[in-house]
């Protein structure tokens, strides 16, 4: 690993020593970046060259994760059934490629926040002294989510769980947020073969679900479905379940 790069801490954090997770940004690992987004209208188009990691937003501005019927694959996102416009967000951060980060120990002791000084970075088109936080690809008076980990592979059929598993050790001293991914081949659940769909937590499902704990990001599915064990993608990010409030708005 290089011995050069660049970190910058969110306000009211020493970057020398404060904790990977209240970093802006480092080199050393991508933020999640937002490659497009907009109202689902019909499949979308994204040719990426990678199946992507992908959201559905409910009405209510939450992540949707029962959104079975949405798939990705490397050129497009796609819906199998259903009707409605939720909002759709393709991230530009690869499900089959593995990454790990590395983590970073240090304080967590924030001080006073000071407004004033700091680093922000326009996107195209914008101005560095606009007041609209939405013309920022990067600002440190704000949160982003950081990747720790992406995990791609091929669960095994162990009997325990639901009968097929795949197990991911995060590392990281908290709970984490994370998302899990399936790609089946021949399955009964409509789930679309050779493509990425969202898998949902274990509240209320039957037939495959995760869970995220202290240690790592579990996902189970039931043989009974799948014709073949499923390939798994976990992205594991930076960011602990619980954070501080941000309180920086838009104008």
């Amino acid at each position: 690993m290089a011995d050069y790069g660049t970190k910058a801490s969110v306000p009211g954090s020493d970057v020398s020593t404060i904790a990977d997770y209240l970093l802006s940004y480092s080199s050393s690992w991508p933020l999640l970046k937002v490659g497009d987004t907009g109202q689902f209208l019909s499949n979308v188009t994204h040719n990426l060259g990678y199946p992507p990691l992908f959201f559905i937003a409910t009405a209510s501005g939450q992540i949707d994760e029962q959104a079975a019927t949405y798939s990705v694959s490397s050129t497009s996102l796609n819906r199998s059934a259903g009707v409605g416009s939720p909002r759709y967000y393709i991230c530009r951060q690869p499900l089959n490629q593995n990454f790990t980060s590395t983590i970073l120990p240090g304080s967590s002791t924030q001080g006073s926040m000071d407004y004033d000084y700091g680093i922000k970075v326009a996107r195209d088109g914008k101005s560095a002294e606009s007041s609209d936080l939405r013309d920022y690809a990067l600002h440190s008076g704000t949160r982003a989510p950081m990747v720790q980990k992406i995990d791609n592979g091929v669960m095994s059929n162990t009997g325990l769980g639901l009968g097929y598993e795949r197990i991911v050790p995060h590392g990281l001293p908290y709970v984490p947020l994370a998302f899990a991914f399936i790609m089946p081949t021949v399955n009964t659940l409509g789930l679309t073969n050779n493509e990425y769909s969202i898998i949902p937590d274990s509240t209320g499902v039957a037939g495959y679900y995760y869970q995220i704990t202290s240690t790592s990001i579990y996902v189970t599915a039931d043989p009974f479905f799948f014709a073949s064990p499923p390939t798994i993608a976990i992205a594991i990010l930076k960011n602990p379940y619980t954070l501080d409030t941000v309180a920086r708005t838009y104008p």
